[in-house]
Order: structure tokens, then sequence, then C-alpha cells
């Protein structure tokens, strides 16, 4: 979670984020079997503190969506 980009300091901005004017941002990873799948973020333009049940939200996001990956995975190898 970021609440305000413009001022992150404990890692570097993709400049894409910069562009778009996103100032907060939260992200989750969303879980596979060996390795994470990906990642799934949300961002705002406005400032804003993600809550924890924001975080939660996202968090059963990214676990459905892996979910549905491993069952397209399993019926693809057979």
């Amino acid at each position: 979670m970021v609440d305000d980009l413009r001022t992150e300091t404990r890692f570097n901005v993709p400049s894409r984020l910069r562009e778009q004017g996103i100032i907060s941002s939260a992200s989750v990873i969303i879980p596979g079997k060996d390795r994470p799948l990906g990642v799934l973020g949300t961002h705002t333009a406005k400032k804003r503190t993600f809550s924890r049940d924001d975080i939660n939200f996202l968090r059963a996001v990214a676990n459905v969506l892996a979910e549905s990956v491993r069952r397209f995975r399993a019926e693809e190898a057979v």
C-alpha cells in the first residue's frame, strides 16, 4: 500500500504510474503453486489510504483468480 507515490522513497515508482497521475496504490500477489502468477493492483489519482478491508478484498479476488487459473490449467492438461 502506498498512500502517496509522489513522496515514495522505498522504491522507484514506474514512470507509467506517474504519467497517469496516480497518487495512491495498493497491490497484492496472485498466488501460484510454485511462484506468483502475477500482481493485482488498484490505483487512484486521488490521495487515499487503503484500509485493511480493501486489502482483504484484493486478496480474495487474487485468490479467486489463482483458483481459476489452476482449474483452467488442469482442464487443459486432460
